[in-house]
């Protein structure tokens, strides 16, 4: 997990909501789910899924969340990292809690 500076903090999400309107056309709020394709070192993209927290200089905090099988979890140690708008695939809606710690996203 990432080290955050608590001073880059924003205490409202203008900049970020500037810097995203911009760039995709799309204003983002903190808890949204959403999806986010990252690049592996094999040049493959994936997808992954996790929810906003935070907004810190223009780029959003996120929390991600595990596949396990056909569900996800929270990991045990929260796996943050901060992602420009322009990597934001889409917005989800909210997962549906389908059993103990286990959430599956409904389209």
């Amino acid at each position: 997990m990432a080290i955050i500076d608590q001073s880059k903090r924003t205490t409202n999400v203008f900049d970020c909501l500037n810097a995203d309107r911009v760039t995709q056309n799309q204003t983002y709020q903190v808890g949204q789910y959403l999806e986010v394709f990252l690049r592996a070192e094999n040049g493959a993209c994936r997808p992954y899924r996790g929810t906003i927290q935070d907004c810190i200089d223009g780029e959003w905090e996120i929390r991600f969340m595990e596949k396990k099988g056909g569900a996800y979890v929270w990991p045990v140690k929260d796996d943050i990292s901060l992602m420009p708008g322009s990597d934001i695939s889409q917005i989800l809606p909210p997962p549906t809690l389908i059993g103990r710690g286990k959430y599956k996203f409904i389209s």
